[in-house]
């Protein structure tokens, strides 16, 4: 379970730093939290629907834009 987190957040940190500079933050900001806010409303979708795979539960909440934490 640990590295099903770890793995993609060390992936996306090597590329991410040097995007994240370039970038204009606050569209970063924006872009991040629209992603987020797609894939829960995805996912609340698929449980109103009736979808109840676990596997597609554990993919969308375990993918980037899920969760993040802001310090």
């Amino acid at each position: 379970m640990f590295g099903s987190m770890l793995v993609p957040q060390a992936v996306v940190s090597i590329f991410g730093g040097g995007w994240a500079d370039r970038l204009n933050r606050k569209m970063l900001i924006i872009v991040a939290d629209a992603a987020i806010a797609a894939s829960r409303l995805g996912l609340a979708l698929f449980m109103l629907s009736g979808v109840d795979s676990l596997l597609l539960f554990g993919v969308i909440s375990r993918s980037g834009a899920a969760r993040r934490t802001r310090c």
